[in-house]
């Protein structure tokens, strides 16, 4: 929604992270699994996204600047997925593939996300089933 992430559906597991996002609320495009949707902005609503923002604090303390993010966004595009690891709670992982609609613009994301010890951290393996299931999500859009 707008140069925000909101969250539509949340499935929980037996040992749910710290940090939930509740369904319905906007979360910035600049942490986590809400990048893969910065990575598909135009240039101009980029631009309106990063406006005022000077550098970008993660909850594991890494800081990233603007160029740093911008190009980070380059990395996310070339992979197909967004991969962070502490950025919005300490010891936490997410994964997310952007879903596309049959023009293949980037309407939304599949994320999987956790801690990172309830997580199996076999990464190539949850990327392959996040593109699946957003590849069947594309075949079911009007």
């Amino acid at each position: 929604h707008g140069l925000s992430q909101v969250r539509v559906l949340r499935i929980l597991n037996n040992s749910p992270s710290h940090f939930q996002a509740s369904v319905g609320e906007q979360v910035p495009l600049v942490i986590g699994g809400a990048r893969v949707l910065a990575a598909a902005l135009a240039p101009d609503d980029l631009e309106e996204l990063l406006h005022d923002v000077e550098k970008i604090p993660f909850a594991n303390g890494a800081v990233l600047n603007r160029d740093e993010f911008v190009r980070s966004l380059g990395a996310i595009r070339e992979r197909g997925y967004a991969f962070g690891q502490g950025q919005s709670e300490g010891g936490s992982v997410s994964i997310a593939a952007p879903v596309m609609d049959r023009q293949g613009d980037v309407i939304a994301a599949i994320q999987v996300s956790g801690l990172i010890e309830d997580i199996s951290f076999d990464v190539e393996s949850l990327v392959f089933e996040l593109k699946r299931a957003s590849a069947a999500i594309t075949r079911r859009i009007p």
